[in-house]
């Protein structure tokens, strides 16, 4: 069976991630991965907005776009 180059990628991405929180507990785990999506919607020009507990918005350029 082969192996596609895109999945390979997908793999390592993977893999990283688990060398990265594997000695971390389960609240280390949920701020990695919230700092994680914070620099990504940063990058992307994203603010969150809480609309309610857990609950958020994304603002970019004016327009509000509901996530959950």
């Amino acid at each position: 069976m082969k192996v596609s180059n895109a999945l390979k990628e997908v793999w390592g991405w993977k893999d990283a991630v688990y060398e990265e929180t594997k000695n971390m507990d389960r609240k280390e785990v949920v701020r990695y991965f919230h700092k994680s999506v914070d620099r990504l919607l940063d990058k992307m020009g994203y603010k969150k907005i809480e609309i309610s507990n857990g609950i958020y918005g994304l603002n970019k350029d004016d327009k509000i776009h509901n996530s959950r």
